[in-house]
Order: C-alpha cells, then structure tokens, then sequence
C-alpha cells in the first residue's frame, strides 16, 4: 500500500501515541539527493534514523501505527512531508 504524506504543518502537533501495533515501512528515495528520515518520538521530538540515498535508495522501517515519521532534504533540512504506518506493510514513495 502506497503511503500518503500528511502536511509537513502538522509536525508541531504531532507526537507517538503508544507502541500497540506494529507495522513496517519501506522508503523508497527517487530524488537526486538523499533525504533523512526522522522518527517523531512520544514527547513530540525529531529523532534521527539516517539518510537514504537518491536515485532509489530504499530502508526498510520497522515501527508502530501511531508513531509518524518525517523525511527532510538531507542539506537543505526542509521537511517533505509526514507518513504515519498502515496496517500491516506501508511503501513510502520520496519524489
């Protein structure tokens, strides 16, 4: 199932709710640069999960329904975009 982002303006309400149910997420990079993935923890901060490289770079996430995550432009540190997990396997599409 292809994830949809939600506006990077919802990242200042945002927070993991609880660590219920699991599901897992595979990112998918298809622009020229590499992006960098951030978990939003339970006290609604950016936590770090590395970069994936551009031109198909792929990381495969595992992570829980509530738990949303945001992917920047690795140099210029702009948000593009929050997903939260779907049931069971998610495919997160960068473009």
């Amino acid at each position: 199932v292809i994830v949809q982002p939600i506006g990077v303006y919802n990242e200042p309400s945002l927070r993991s709710a609880n660590s219920n149910t699991q599901a897992a997420l595979k990112f998918v990079n298809f622009r020229a640069t590499p992006v960098h993935l951030w978990w939003i923890s339970f006290d609604a901060k950016r936590i770090s999960y590395g970069t994936v490289a551009g031109h198909g770079g792929k990381m495969d996430m595992p992570t829980y329904l509530t738990h949303p995550w945001v992917i920047t432009d690795d140099q210029s540190e702009e948000a593009l975009g929050i997903w939260f997990p779907v049931p069971g396997k998610g495919l997160v599409v960068v473009t």
